[in-house]
């Protein structure tokens, strides 16, 4: 939107630029003393060949001219730049402020549809523009460059669900380097432990949510080693078992009363995963333990307890993380 008007304002100058000879006026908003001097030349010099008939004197009147219509044609162009640049400011202020939303990128993956080799499922676009955020994608398979750029150009991340490999995958590759990156921009890394850095207190942080799969590739990164065991529950939905941690956490802290109770006594959170987190293995893992905090947990269809939302410790970062699919 913002090139085609500029395209305008272009025309508008090369309209507002005199091809003629331009009589300046001191009404001109473009004129000045410079210009009025030269005019006066011009002026002098054409009653002055008029008068005398020279050759010389026609060839003064002529070069005077030039000059006064080249420097009449500079102002002008250089007047209506400035009001391009104030245009663009305004632009700026009222469109872009007017619509700004932090910009989400969404881990792709390996697809086996035929629209490409890779793909983001649409209920996650939706999810997050339903809030007013905006989504990038983040390709699969690309350079420590390209991530690093686009971890600039965003102000969070979604590792989404699905089926790919949690350490060898294209999807796993991206969703490392963000883990790492969304670390190192609050936190210090020293003797395999994180400690926290001001930069947090200051609100400081890239804040990375995953959802089903992105739930089970957060817990691989954090604890090193695979952390998934069957805890299958396939088109089922569930009410959370919320922990005791819920309550001073970032995600549930502040939950309305009939909204928790609504999380807690009703089947609202969809669940389609054949592994899971359970809770024998959260406690049994020092680093995920260390880490995460466990705010619901639910009961899979073999009878096993496993982790449904954990959220980083404070001192962490800001790692939400939801094994069930998100309702969208």
């Amino acid at each position: 939107m913002w090139q085609s008007f500029k395209s305008e304002i272009q025309k508008t100058i090369e309209k507002r630029v005199p091809t003629k000879m331009t009589q300046g006026r001191h009404t001109h908003p473009w004129m000045n003393t410079a210009i009025r001097r030269k005019i006066n030349q011009k002026q002098k010099a054409h009653k002055k060949a008029r008068k005398t008939k020279k050759k010389r004197d026609q060839d003064r009147y002529k070069r005077l001219r030039q000059e006064v219509q080249w420097e009449i044609r500079q102002a002008n162009k250089k007047y209506m730049e400035e009001i391009l640049v104030l245009l663009n400011v305004l632009w700026l202020t009222t469109f872009t402020t007017a619509y700004i939303r932090p910009i989400i990128g969404v881990v792709a993956q390996k697809s086996s549809g035929g629209h490409g080799d890779t793909g983001i499922p649409a209920d996650y676009i939706k999810w997050i523009e339903s809030a007013g955020g905006g989504v990038v994608p983040i390709r699969d398979k690309e350079s420590e460059e390209y991530y690093e750029q686009m971890f600039t150009y965003t102000n969070g991340v979604l590792l989404p669900g699905g089926g790919v490999n949690l350490f060898t995958s294209g999807y796993a590759n991206a969703s490392r380097y963000f883990y790492e990156m969304a670390l190192k921009a609050c936190t210090h890394y020293l003797k395999h432990m994180y400690i926290i850095d001001n930069a947090y207190d200051k609100g400081d942080y890239y804040p990375v949510w995953g959802t089903c799969l992105g739930f089970q590739e957060l817990s691989a990164l954090t604890a090193g080693v695979l952390v998934t065991t069957n805890a299958s529950v396939w088109d089922k939905s569930l009410p959370l078992n919320l922990t005791e941690d819920y309550k001073e956490s970032r995600m549930f802290g502040n939950l309305p009363d009939d909204v928790k109770t609504y999380l807690m006594k009703d089947n609202v959170t969809p669940n389609f995963h054949a592994y899971g987190v359970t809770s024998e293995t959260y406690n049994s893992n020092s680093r995920l333990k260390k880490f995460f905090k466990v705010l619901s947990t639910n009961v899979a269809s073999n009878g096993k307890e496993f982790l449904s939302t954990v959220e980083a410790r404070k001192n962490k970062h800001k790692f939400p993380s939801v094994e069930m699919e998100a309702k969208h």
